[in-house]
């Protein structure tokens, strides 16, 4: 069996054996078979790095595995920023406390083992320094200010994750135009493609991803659990990120779109199912402004 294949089956057994155990209740297999399992995967994946996978059951830090070592003695524990997450240099990232005055030799024991069957406990994945251009679409009603504020914010974005915008092309917003404008993104060979429409894109043949779809890209993903930011378009062009922004995307606030952001610069690969796993702590922020607040749905419910 080739190392991919291996590589895939055990991913496969360890994320089926993951959802028996934790989401049913149901182990089918032994907490040692379950271990040697995964450090076998660990092994080979940096073995053939090639096979990196931000999904494997050996990268879900901060959740399953930090469970795990949390569970073995209510003495020590050990507490982390989210998975995923942007830190800063000098940030801490996480606590390991030792509750009570003191711990026996057993506990020490079992912390020793299982973090020697677990290297790492958790990773810290370095930005790539990539490169990005940004395209907007208006309208004629489109403010130039609007456009402008959106490249500064957009450069200024990247910047945290020493990426640079390397150009900024403005067009109708009209599937010919945008396409044309795509033909020359891809020309330049920018590590990820940004598109920020005139309007929010409102479903897979919309103007944007119906033109990325005319040029040969692929659409990977529509929409997120994650508010702001719910009207996110994740696309490909042979192996280049394009990514259709959502409107939240304009201010420097926090927002879906940055979950996502951080990932691809981290040079991670984001699939459809990663966006719909960001639903657990996806409610970032209600707006006042909206045309029907969640608070007025509530009453008007009743």
């Amino acid at each position: 069996m080739s190392a991919e294949k291996k590589i895939t089956l055990l991913r496969k057994e360890l994320h089926k054996h993951n959802y028996l155990y934790y989401m049913l209740d149901k182990p089918e297999i032994s907490d040692h078979e379950f271990d040697k399992m995964l450090k076998e995967l660990h092994e080979l994946e940096l073995q053939f790095p090639e096979f990196d996978d931000s999904n494997s059951p050996t990268q879900r830090v901060g959740s399953s595995l930090n469970n795990n070592f949390n569970s073995i003695n209510e003495a020590v524990t050990l507490g982390l920023v989210p998975s995923f997450q942007h830190v800063e240099k000098n940030q801490m990232i996480g606590t390991l406390k030792i509750i009570p005055f003191a711990i026996s030799g057993g506990v020490m024991n079992e912390i020793e083992k299982f973090s020697s069957i677990h290297q790492p406990l958790f990773n810290l994945r370095p930005y790539a320094k990539k490169t990005a251009m940004l395209i907007q679409t208006q309208l004629t009603t489109t403010k130039a200010s609007v456009l402008n504020s959106t490249a500064e914010v957009t450069s200024e974005r990247l910047k945290m994750m020493d990426a640079v915008l390397i150009d900024e092309k403005r067009c109708n917003h009209s599937e010919n135009e945008l396409s044309s404008e795509l033909y020359t993104a891809f020309a330049a060979k920018p590590d990820i493609i940004l598109i920020a429409g005139a309007s929010a894109i409102v479903d897979r043949r919309d103007i944007v991803p119906s033109a990325i779809q005319s040029v040969g890209g692929e659409i990977i993903h529509f929409g997120m659990p994650v508010d702001p930011g719910n009207l996110i378009l994740l696309a490909s062009f042979k192996g280049t990120p394009v990514v259709g922004i959502p409107g939240c995307a304009r201010s420097p606030k926090l927002n879906g779109f940055d979950w996502v952001l951080w990932r691809l610069m981290a040079g991670l690969e984001v699939k459809g199912e990663d966006i719909m796993n960001m639903g657990g702590g996806g409610l970032l922020k209600d707006i006042p402004s909206r045309p029907l607040p969640r608070g007025r749905v509530s009453r008007l419910e009743q």
